[in-house]
């Protein structure tokens, strides 16, 4: 029998990985698995238990949300390793299973895995620290991270909303000067994502031929102050070739900003200052589909 190793994050979501661990231990027993199962206790947890375990495994299986998966990811890239990931989401967006069409089933999320084959995707570098799918920066990204886990139990996307309305009346500009290959861009923006995904939030989704997970480039967009109305025309529709926007692909960007500038990286806090290199990693991860 095969050996698999399934983390679990208690607090994700509304709990439902924890109340669903008996149900895919059982489900991973029928497909040929001896499940070992660890529960995360903390921020960090769940990357220290991907690096120092990989090793003893045939498959390691990660349920829990954005974040979860994003400290996974961070424990196996520590260590290079190339042991397949398999994602069962269990959080409040899901983003990154919503690109790759992951059931948020927990039983069908375990047999798209034990029936897939491992495919590399591509992850991105902050600075040295990996993400999956988002790295921001800009007017409401602080509702990423800024969310009480509970009201994300109870609300789920709405929680995000409901913050990021809060933050409307104090949404500012800040000044970036960004490169990207040969193109340079300076000015004051209201947001900058680098991205692997199709849906951010569940507020910006971009189309299948805008987006893809393995080609080694990274999805980039600037928003500059404007038209509101004509943005959010932009993003739903998926037309950038507004004033407003600077949509493009590429394998790496440098930004450089005066101060300290607060980002998420899939949906986790953190920060630059001066300036920061984001690239592509190809083919880094060795994903369960």
């Amino acid at each position: 029998m095969k050996r698999c190793l399934l983390i679990i994050n208690p607090c994700a979501g509304k709990k439902t990985a924890v109340k669903n661990r008996t149900m895919m231990e059982s489900v991973l027993h029928e497909y040929g698995y001896v499940c070992t199962t660890v529960l995360t206790t903390g921020q960090g947890d769940a990357t220290r238990i991907a690096a120092e375990r990989q090793s003893d495994f045939d498959l390691i299986l990660c349920s829990g949300g954005d974040g979860t998966l994003n400290e996974v990811v961070a424990g196996l890239t520590q260590v290079n390793s190339v042991k397949p990931l398999g994602y069962i989401p269990a959080g409040s967006t899901n983003d990154f299973a919503s690109s790759l069409g992951i059931s948020t089933d927990p039983v069908k999320a375990l047999q798209q895995i034990v029936t897939g084959t491992p495919h590399p995707i591509d992850l991105g570098s902050f600075g040295g620290r990996t993400f999956t799918y988002i790295a921001a920066c800009g007017a409401f990204t602080r509702a990423s991270y800024a969310v009480a886990q509970e009201k994300k139990n109870q609300w789920g996307n709405l929680a995000y909303i409901m913050e990021g309305i809060r933050e409307l009346p104090t949404i500012r500009s800040f000044p970036l000067s960004v490169q990207i290959g040969e193109t340079h861009l300076e000015d004051e923006f209201w947001w900058f994502s680098v991205t692997n995904a199709k849906s951010v939030g569940g507020l910006i989704r971009l189309g299948d031929e805008q987006v893809a997970l393995d080609d080694g480039k990274l999805e980039i967009m600037l928003i500059r102050p404007g038209d509101v109305a004509r943005i959010f025309w932009a993003l739903q529709t998926h037309k950038y070739d507004i004033p407003e926007i600077h949509f493009c692909s590429a394998d790496s960007v440098s930004i450089s900003s005066q101060g300290v500038i607060p980002w998420t990286l899939d949906g986790e806090q953190a920060e630059s200052d001066g300036t920061i290199q984001i690239k592509c990693l190809p083919g880094a991860l060795n994903l369960m589909i």
